[in-house]
């Protein structure tokens, strides 16, 4: 089972870490439907990013994590690669599945 983490700033601008050891086919169901309506025609970015907020938080929800929570805690310029990341987490898609390999 993939495992899905987040890093963000709390209030106090120290570091939280939000994980969920295993996921479960209906959290891969959920991304299935997530990347289903990301792909929809004529979706404005505005959307998109609150698609990926609704994942996130149903994701987490045991953390009770909420759209503010991840929205403050994020830079602005790794907020959607942030979110798209644990789309890909929950997929089982790595990035880099071996960052020490030689290229």
């Amino acid at each position: 089972m993939a495992q899905v983490r987040i890093e963000l700033k709390n209030k106090n601008g120290k570091k939280e870490v939000f994980e969920k050891l295993e996921t479960t086919g209906k959290d891969y169901r959920l991304a299935l439907q997530t990347i289903k309506k990301l792909n929809a025609e004529k979706i404005m970015i505005w959307d998109q990013l609150d698609i990926y907020l609704a994942f996130a938080v149903e994701i987490f929800k045991a953390d009770k994590l909420t759209s503010d929570q991840i929205l403050e805690g994020l830079p602005s310029e790794k907020t959607r690669e942030t979110l798209d990341d644990l789309l890909g987490q929950v997929m089982g898609i790595e990035d880099d599945p071996d960052p020490d390999a030689k290229k």
